[in-house]
């Protein structure tokens, strides 16, 4: 869904920088379960994908560029605030993470 080259880019890394691809190779991982923990359902790469798995839900939703550049967000901010805790008063950036993803949250009772 995401690649080390898309998250380098969104932490303006150069291409040729590899000392931080075995931290994106982990944090890729997360930031998709992440993602479908918040939004309650599970994400597929394309309708190929979704149509192949068998045991697919039905509240499965597919990958699309709201959803990438949530992720992408989540692993910038990761990047560049990598504990829990900081010295810093941080604020959410307002179109964040989360106003990405809301809309394709599952809502028990909502068409």
């Amino acid at each position: 869904m995401i690649t080390i080259a898309e998250c380098k880019l969104q932490c303006n890394l150069d291409e040729t920088e590899i000392e931080f691809d075995r931290w994106f190779a982990q944090t890729i991982p997360a930031v998709v379960e992440s993602s479908q923990a918040f939004l309650d359902r599970k994400i597929y790469v394309d309708q190929a994908a979704l149509d192949a798995d068998e045991s697919a839900p039905e509240t499965a939703v597919l990958f699309n560029a709201s959803i990438k550049m949530a992720m992408l967000m989540l692993i910038g901010h990761w990047f560049v605030n990598r504990e829990s805790s900081s010295a810093l008063n941080l604020n959410d950036v307002p179109m964040g993470f989360e106003h990405l993803l809301t809309p394709y949250r599952y809502m028990v009772g909502v068409a």
